[in-house]
């Protein structure tokens, strides 16, 4: 028997050492898979460029925003852009919803990463932050967990007053929200909120319901929240079943939403595997190329009549700007960097949101893995049942201060310990405390994090090469009001064990046995606040670093242009002045400037 029962303990172990190694083995099958995918059914061909070649734009990142840019911009006949992306095509997998455990693969990602501080994310096993966001075409839109969220409508209305332009208010940016969308959800449709969506945009959005989550949706009425039809709506604190892009069976990535479906425009050019190195100015400061890297290692110029438009990323667009000599100027100059301009703020602002687990035991019985058979084998949807939930700690405010991603894990399954390897990379042992928790029974997988953190970070150059990647610097929790609010968020979050539904379930929220908190009591708040500073890790949408603002402060103006030169914006998650909530912003980013530039080139109506 004591043979028996040390086999046991040693399984959650044995499965946590073993789930690296299975990943791997599963992003070698599909880049192998990859091989035989004819991708020149799916995207233009590889364009021929030489040196000094002009075009009228030139975007420089073909992920999220890239793609709806290139889309958009070629819709007047006359234009020509050139897309410039540092990474290939996509895997295989990048299409199956179900095969998104797999999509860290360092073939289609960037190794990103942050100091270590000593301080925060010690639990987890490289003691930093990762950001392995796409590099290929479609960037991270063709890796992520395929979650549509927009985000409440008081961010948009503050962008507006940040740079004194009212077309950024919620009001206004909801056409682009609409113009991206494909809606294929009769309940929502049919919703008070159903003018908010858009039926015929390129990004399909669906919102499946599963009868998993029915049990703990009750938990969450009883707890206090509201059932939201529609969590992308005017109201956002409740629950909801996720909004996902996901449609037809397959993720609804930018490069297949907006590339495939243009790949034989003329006047569309791409490069793939070319690396960005400088946007050159001349001596009026104007932006009138970019120096690139070609697949076959050759640099050359390229020129843009018009403008040059970075897409290259929160880490990589700034890193961009000061390679290309705006930025801090005491920071370029040590680097070796000829000052254009002296922009402070390029790097600064860093915005990101720390994400937590929180793991609740459920239903008892293997019984729960027939019941839940679908999660387990079907991959052209998103494999675990998901609930979508903000909490407000003042339950008379309007804004969420506080956002719970929850799925429903069957019992006997290894998908708590493929998340804590996927999503928080935590230490083996706490890993395996996470597959402990299944062979008792099915959990409730909850990820929660702040919504509004003050703290603010910043990425530096490591020198003056691009393909030095730059220092990350998170400064999780350096304001002191972030910690506690998440602490609060958490203990307020907890009362759901309360519930009637929750008690009957002897549900309890499962001890991962953290060590640096070993001295703490379990659950009350300074544990929870050790908790948080030791196993948090990226919720994956930094924003900032680019920011748009005021005259004196502000990296980019309300157009997105980059202030103190010419011809040169900047068009993804950097410009952000405040804390994202998914990458849907980016595409309606994108969508509006692409109306803004025609419109300044007397072209809207083309």
């Amino acid at each position: 028997m004591n043979l028996i029962l040390g086999f046991m303990k040693s399984l959650p172990m044995a499965e946590a050492k073993a789930i690296e190694p299975f990943i791997k083995i599963l992003q070698v099958i599909f880049r192998i898979a990859s091989l035989f995918i004819t991708y020149s059914d799916m995207y233009p061909p590889q364009a021929q460029v030489n040196d000094s070649q002009v075009f009228d734009f030139i975007v420089v990142g073909g992920g999220t925003a890239g793609c709806v840019l290139a889309n958009r911009l070629t819709e007047v006949g006359n234009w020509s852009v050139l897309l410039i992306e540092a990474g290939g095509y996509p895997l295989a997998s990048s299409s199956i919803p179900g095969a998104f455990i797999t999509m860290g693969d360092e073939s289609i990602t960037w190794p990103f990463s942050s100091t270590d501080d000593k301080i925060t994310s010690q639990a987890v096993k490289s003691k930093n932050v990762s950001y392995p966001l796409g590099k290929m075409i479609g960037g991270s839109s063709a890796k992520n967990f395929m979650m549509y969220v927009r985000g409440p409508p008081t961010y948009y209305d503050l962008w507006a007053q940040l740079v004194n332009d009212e077309t950024w208010n919620y009001t206004n940016v909801i056409k682009y929200f609409k113009k991206s969308e494909a809606l294929d959800n009769l309940q929502i449709y049919r919703s008070n909120t159903s003018e908010l969506h858009g039926t015929d945009g390129p990004i399909g959005v669906t919102r499946p319901s599963w009868v998993a989550t029915n049990l703990y949706m009750e938990a969450f009425k009883e707890y206090g929240l509201n059932y939201l039809i529609d969590h992308n709506g005017i109201d956002q604190i409740g629950f909801a079943e996720q909004s996902l892009t996901i449609a037809n069976r397959t993720r609804q990535s930018c490069d297949t939403a907006y590339i495939t479906p243009i790949k034989d425009r003329e006047n569309l050019y791409v490069v793939l595997n070319t690396t960005a190195m400088k946007v050159i100015f001349n001596s009026d400061k104007e932006a009138v190329g970019v120096e690139i890297k070609r697949s076959d290692g050759e640099v050359i110029q390229v020129t843009a009549r018009k403008e040059v438009i970075l897409s290259a990323g929160v880490f990589k667009s700034p890193q961009l700007l000061m390679l290309s000599g705006v930025g801090p100027e005491a920071h370029l100059q040590e680097n070796g960097i000829e000052v254009v301009y002296n922009s402070s703020q390029v790097g600064q602002n860093l915005q990101d949101q720390p994400f937590i687990p929180l793991i609740f035991s459920g239903r008892s019985g293997i019984a729960t893995v027939g019941q839940n058979l679908e999660t387990l084998v079907n991959f052209n949807t998103f494999p675990l049942p998901p609930l979508f939930s903000q909490i407000a700690l003042n339950k008379s405010q309007s804004t969420p201060d506080c956002q719970i991603y929850s799925y429903v894990i069957p019992a006997g399954s290894p998908l708590p310990t493929l998340m804590c390897k996927l999503v928080n990379n935590l230490e083996d042992e706490y890993c395996a405390a996470t597959a402990n928790t299944s062979l008792q029974g099915e959990t409730l997988l909850n990820y929660m994090t702040i919504m509004s953190p003050k703290s603010r970070g910043e990425i530096k150059l490591q020198s003056n090469n691009i393909s030095d990647n730059p220092i990350i610097r998170t400064r999780y929790f350096n304001n002191s009001d972030d910690l506690e609010k998440f602490a609060d968020c958490v203990q307020d979050f907890l009362q759901i064990l309360n519930t009637t539904t929750m008690t009957n379930l002897e549900s309890e929220v499962y001890d991962l046995g953290i060590s640096e908190c070993k001295d703490l009591e379990f659950m009350s708040q300074e544990y929870w606040k050790c908790f948080i500073v030791n196993v948090s890790v990226s919720h994956l949408h930094p924003c900032g670093t680019c920011a748009m603002g005021p005259e004196d402060t502000g990296v980019v103006d309300a157009k997105l242009k980059v202030r103190g030169v010419s011809n040169l914006r900047v068009v993804d998650a950097s410009v952000v002045p405040t804390v994202m909530k998914g990458y849907a912003p980016v595409i309606m980013i994108a969508e509006k400037i692409a109306d803004d530039i025609k419109d300044e080139y007397g072209m809207l109506d083309e």
